[in-house]
């Protein structure tokens, strides 16, 4: 049978399992997410500047 000191220690390391992986899954989380932020700008600015370049010719052009 374990002692309490064992199962102390016990949960305090799944805790801390837990925690760091929580904390290691937000990192991710947040780096993928200011990827596809810069992504999304990026494509916003392109399709501003196509939009840009449409308005800029006359239909004749077209």
């Amino acid at each position: 049978m374990m002692t309490t000191l064992q199962l102390v220690t016990l949960f305090a390391s799944l805790i801390g399992s837990v925690g760091g992986f929580a904390w290691f899954l937000a990192g991710r989380i947040k780096e993928f997410e200011t990827r596809m932020v810069s992504a999304i700008g990026d494509l916003r600015g392109e399709i501003g500047y196509l939009r840009g370049r449409i308005d800029g010719k006359e239909l004749s052009d077209i």
